[in-house]
């Protein structure tokens, strides 16, 4: 995919383009993916300038997150391929066969774990990932899109028992990899494995879950993978260290975090305009179904 002329213009080094809100004037990350690129861009040196947008596709890129060096654009999934960075001009440092696998292995097994969390389990959604949502978009209409856009699976099709055994079991393995080492590399260095496993760790551990849920009780039960995820956000800076950051395991969380509501959510909206988002939201919608497309994505 060809990148818009001249987009690079102000930085010769490229750009990562990424998802991200902020509440309160706090970072709080819902996508891995991202959060990896932003631990990459620092470790790797590759000087990329960031922008954050608040939707989860832009009629730049399409899918973010991406990665745009000159005329070369990486969205998802390929932003989160290597080898595919790499082609872009990208210095990516040599990793251990290892380390790749077990990278591998979290984006498929933690990364689609955290995103059933996120949006097919109930309680999760629509307390957390849909006000996550609210708080960067203007209206209705752009909430409703901005959470379809997302996934393609339908929502709430999974088994919490069956999440919880999975998430369950990749902690199990993480920890006992982790051991007493600091990091994650195959090496004892910090790695392309280390980078997947704090931006997935990092953000399923900062999702408000209900105090006594299964889940919250689960990952309260692995202090080495909480302190690995401190550490790492110590040393590369990556995100606020404030109210949402690993509220999952904080002692004095209560339940799901209070997010704060939207301006346009407490404003009272005149009946002739609710009317007005309803229909555009329906038009939308029936021609994302149609389409397969989104209409901010540009055509071809």
């Amino acid at each position: 995919m060809a990148a818009p002329q001249g987009e690079c213009a102000d930085d010769a080094a490229g750009t990562l383009a990424l998802f991200g809100t902020r509440l309160d004037g706090q970072e709080i990350f819902i996508d891995p993916v991202a959060l990896e690129l932003r631990v990459l861009n620092i470790h790797c040196g590759w000087r990329l300038k960031e922008r954050l947008y608040h939707h989860p596709r832009t009629g730049l890129t399409g899918q973010l997150p991406a990665v745009i060096v000159g005329q070369s654009v990486c969205t998802r999934p390929d932003a989160s391929d290597l080898r595919m960075l790499a082609s872009a001009g990208l210095a990516v440092p040599p990793s251990h066969p290892e380390s790749e696998a077990f990278r591998s292995w979290l984006h498929h097994e933690l990364g689609s774990a955290i995103e059933d969390l996120l949006f097919r389990d109930k309680a999760v959604f629509r307390q957390f990932t849909l006000r996550v949502l609210a708080s960067s978009v203007s209206n209705y209409a752009e909430l409703v899109h901005s959470s379809f856009c997302f996934t393609e699976r339908p929502r709430f099709a999974v088994s919490s028992t069956s999440l919880l055994c999975t998430v369950r079991r990749v902690l199990d393995t993480a920890s006992e990899r982790l051991g007493v080492m600091r990091y994650f590399g195959a090496d004892e260095t910090f790695d392309c494995a280390d980078a997947a496993a704090f931006a997935h760790l990092a953000v399923l551990l900062s999702i408000p879950f209900e105090r006594g849920s299964p889940m919250a009780v689960l990952l309260q039960q692995y202090p080495s993978l909480r302190r690995y995820c401190e550490r790492i956000r110590e040393e590369f800076l990556v995100w606020d260290k404030e109210k949402y950051w690993m509220s999952a395991v904080v002692s004095q969380s209560d339940g799901f975090v209070a997010l704060r509501s939207p301006s346009w959510q407490k404003s009272r909206v005149p009946p002739g305009q609710v009317v007005l988002w309803v229909a555009v939201t329906a038009a939308a919608v029936v021609a994302f179904v149609v389409t397969g497309k989104t209409p901010l994505k540009p055509p071809g």
